[in-house]
């Protein structure tokens, strides 16, 4: 009898203290907190409609965020959200073929005012999906403010073990560790005890991630090289740490990042003192020499091959704009989820199994230079590019005669920087790369084995 996750033993000869301390033991290592709504969520504020936009002006919001629908939302009078309800690309659609498309949003959006709090359980989640029948539920706070919105797909998604957020914070803490050196080591929980005072959350994202789930120590671990995704305003942050530890901020505002740079002005001498008990006079020597930090952003591409335009979102909808899903971890930096891994687009498999594969199908389309790209790390990492993912790609060469000589060359050297950079250039020149770029340009083994001589 009981609920599902009841057990129950029987212990002969055993004493009560003995079988206490094996049962924390084994709740230590085993136990698992239950998931909520804020394990689920896309944090932050979302995109939201106004009830007396057009559906017309509705409709491009979705088809350049790609959201299947927004919560339609006013201001009361103490300037805080008032729900109104949810408008769908499925209405949208069937408005506009109506010939609506110029009436507003609030005459054809399902009215209610259905939402989660953060701490609410998946069980209340799937419960108001169900009752009210949306598949976009806003996340508030207790002053009814919208804080972010969890979906139906996040709801699928948690079915699928792989997707929840990785719990072995201990064991990832624990390679963080070994693979950087104390000061780095030191400066990264610095910073995860700095943003959470600000009420932010910090993750390391991308290739230093994919690296050290592949257990390799690359040059990011060396030196640092690594961006920081701030749930939050990035450029805040940096100048936070400035304020407090020196050194110098260079923003970017465009884009929301900024680089602290540490090899100026006062920051060495500041932060050397603060962590001369890890490494002694090495503690400057070991400062890298400026780190990156990015606000949690999302991005829609106005037209193929342009640079895209962003805005601040959260740190699930960050990773989603990334080229391949194996550079979409992220490592939590916040003390309490200090080294929890992040995979909401399923990095950790395709790591495992060995397969480059973008996010989407439109993913070549946007940035042509993610074909150049795929094959540098299929190669690098003696992966295979995913079957889908190299039918996109092949369908998707003509476009690299859209993009500037500049972007081409550079994807080009960082290919030919590699290790063994022919075994790259003979993949791109099978994959015909290397003839869209110019008719008379080939690979062949012989060449190959002129790069390999050189070595």
């Amino acid at each position: 009898g009981g609920h599902s996750r009841a057990a129950a033993a029987h212990l002969r000869g055993a004493r009560l203290k003995t079988v206490r301390a094996q049962i924390e033991h084994l709740v230590r290592i085993h136990a698992r907190a239950a998931l909520t709504v804020a394990d689920l969520m896309s944090s932050g504020r979302p995109q939201m409609l106004d009830p007396d936009m057009t559906i017309i002006q509705a409709d491009e919001m979705m088809r350049r965020f790609g959201h299947e629908g927004f919560p339609v939302v006013t201001t009361d009078e103490e300037g805080s959200d008032r729900l109104l309800g949810v408008f769908t690309r499925r209405e949208a659609d069937r408005a506009i073929d109506h010939g609506l498309g110029d009436q507003a949003v609030r005459r054809y959006m399902r009215s209610g005012e259905v939402s989660v709090r953060p701490e609410d359980s998946i069980v209340t989640l799937r419960r108001r999906m169900i009752d009210s029948n949306w598949g976009q539920i806003p996340v508030v706070d207790d002053g009814g403010d919208i804080i972010g919105i969890v979906t139906r797909t996040d709801l699928i998604k948690l079915w699928d073990e792989a997707s929840r957020p990785d719990r072995r914070a201990g064991e990832l803490g624990q390679r963080l560790r070994q693979t950087l050196n104390p000061v780095q080591h030191h400066l990264l929980e610095l910073i995860g005890v700095e943003v959470e005072q600000m009420d932010y959350d910090a993750y390391v994202v991308g290739g230093f991630v994919r690296d050290l789930m592949l257990d390799v120590v690359s040059r990011r671990a060396l030196t640092l090289d690594v961006d920081i995704v701030i749930e939050g305003d990035a450029i805040a942050f940096a100048r936070h740490m400035q304020r407090k530890f020196g050194g110098r901020v260079v923003e970017h505002k465009r884009f929301g990042t900024a680089k602290w740079l540490l090899t100026s002005d006062d920051a060495p001498v500041k932060l050397a003192a603060l962590l001369a008990d890890l490494n002694g006079a090495g503690a400057l020597k070991d400062l890298p020499p400026h780190l990156d930090f990015v606000t949690a952003r999302t991005e829609f591409y106005t037209e193929p091959t342009v640079l895209p335009t962003v805005q601040q979102s959260s740190i699930k909808l960050d990773l989603h704009r990334r080229d391949f899903t194996i550079n979409t971890l992220a490592l939590c930096l916040n003390p309490q989820r200090w080294g929890e891994l992040l995979d909401f687009w399923g990095g950790l498999p395709d790591l495992r199994a060995g397969l480059v594969r973008v996010l989407h199908s439109l993913s070549f389309v946007d940035d042509p230079t993610r074909i150049l790209r795929a094959v540098r790390y299929e190669q690098r990492f003696d992966f295979t590019i995913e079957s889908r993912t190299e039918e996109l790609l092949g369908d998707a060469l003509e476009l690299l005669d859209r993009v500037t000589p500049a972007r081409i060359r550079h994807e080009l050297e960082r290919i030919l920087q590699e290790d063994r950079p022919e075994k790259a250039m003979l993949r791109l020149d099978e994959l015909g790369i290397l003839e869209q770029l110019h008719a008379d340009l080939c690979m062949t083994s012989a060449m190959a084995g002129q790069f390999a001589a050189l070595r």
